[in-house]
């Protein structure tokens, strides 16, 4: 919170929010945070290293092939030409993951020069001190309404680790709902922790600000959530990217519409139960368009604040066409455990130098039950070609059950995740 009180030059300063502000009927605010998050791939990590003076030959399921090349080099002093990496499976990456210990593995087998070195770890080990975690973050939300309840400011701070580019300020800094008075400025931090992307990087953390703050201005607003999303979408001119202009708006507007028709919004459910929906495309500044996916998810809370995933409906980009529609409708699949489990229960609490939560007992991860009995996909095509599918229907889960949460229970949870937050109600 100590950095987002620092000054910071906005990445985006359109029209004049301070005046707007002062001509708002309704003025609202929020504050979101999320914890640091362990990758929490299953598999333990594994590497050979063998160096002599003339050649390096490293055996390592890893992401990032050509980091762990250059980082072998510049530790023993041989040219990278002479370095070898040798790719083996690995049962997970989750983000850029270079595998167990790389470093050290290639300093070991370094001090024992001519003799092969294996590395192996623990689970624990691996969740705790050989990985790069997702950074805590905070987001601050603020927007003034007009009488019929439209932003017609709205002013955004974030804060995390600087990690991988622009990826903390992904989805942040051209949205594309209509603002005709819109700043934003992120603002890093230094950290002892080691941080990295973790799967969906930096859109996962600012979709659930952005989609969840624009459910609390639909709900100050009186207006359905969907309606007021498309709404705001519609407004917002077909020109180049950025705030003032929104050149994908119509394929947005296909996604919404898809999603609402595919879940039936509107229609009657149980007590108890309810739908909340979400949209994300993982855009950034160095990549303005990338893979739309709009998400309903039916979720359904008992009075003792017991929650029961349902149903997912998406909407999902497939642009000019998939090689493999069967291995996208999989990945989409996949992604709905992983998201979920993000919302409900995972965190990495750091205490003493140490990764608190280092195994399953501690960093829950959901039982076969608790997957929802319908998975729902629709591909819609477009006139771009797709960035990817291993990630891109991720972000939008969490703010979609935080804003069906809300609706059965009266509550507004802003931090991750709902395990830390009490959701009886009646």
């Amino acid at each position: 919170m100590a950095a987002l009180k620092q000054p910071s030059i906005p990445f985006t300063n359109v029209g004049n929010v301070d005046a707007a502000f002062q001509s708002g009927a309704k003025i609202v605010e929020a504050t979101y945070w999320l914890p640091y998050c362990s990758k929490a791939r299953f598999e333990p990590g594994a590497s050979t290293v063998l160096v002599t003076d003339e050649r390096v030959d490293i055996w390592i399921g890893t992401q990032a092939p050509m980091e762990m090349l250059q980082t072998a080099s510049k530790m023993t002093g041989v040219a990278p030409e002479n370095v070898h990496v040798h790719l083996a499976f690995m049962g997970g990456g989750y983000g850029s993951d270079q595998g167990a210990h790389p470093s050290q593995s290639v300093a070991i087998a370094k001090a024992m020069k001519g003799r092969p070195v294996q590395l192996r770890v623990s689970r624990d080990e691996d969740w705790s001190v050989g990985t790069r975690f997702r950074p805590m973050g905070v987001g601050i939300f603020k927007a003034a309404l007009d009488a019929q309840g439209w932003p017609i400011a709205m002013e955004v701070h974030n804060t995390g680790a600087d990690y991988a580019g622009d990826q903390q300020v992904r989805g942040l800094t051209a949205p594309p709902y209509w603002m005709p008075n819109y700043r934003y400025a992120h603002h890093p931090i230094k950290t002892t922790v080691p941080v990295n992307t973790r799967r969906a990087t930096g859109a996962s953390p600012n979709c659930f600000y952005m989609e969840s703050f624009i459910d609390e201005l639909a709900h100050a607003a009186g207006k359905d959530p969907y309606q007021y999303r498309r709404e705001l979408i519609a407004r917002n001119p077909v020109g180049k990217p950025g705030v003032g202009g929104f050149y994908r708006r119509n394929d947005w507007l296909t996604a919404l519409d898809t999603v609402a028709k595919m879940a039936n919004w509107g229609s009657p459910l149980p007590e108890g139960w309810a739908r909340g929906i979400a949209i994300e495309d993982r855009r950034r500044p160095s990549r303005p368009h990338s893979t739309i996916g709009a998400h309903v998810i039916t979720v359904e809370v008992t009075k003792r604040g017991q929650l029961r995933f349902h149903r997912a409906d998406i909407a999902f980009e497939q642009g000019y066409g998939y090689v493999h529609p069967m291995a996208v409708r999989k990945q989409i699949e996949g992604q709905m455990s992983w998201a979920y489990d993000e919302a409900m229960y995972q965190d990495s609490a750091i205490k003493d130098g140490r990764c608190v939560n280092h195994n399953v007992d501690t960093f829950q991860i959901s039982r076969m039950n608790e997957y929802p009995k319908e998975v729902n996909i629709q591909y819609f095509p477009t006139k771009f070609w797709v960035y990817g599918a291993g990630e891109e229907a991720i972000p939008q889960v969490p703010p979609a059950i935080y804003n069906a949460v809300f609706k059965i229970t009266g509550k507004r949870f802003r931090s991750l995740p709902l395990k830390s937050h009490d959701l009886s109600w009646g």
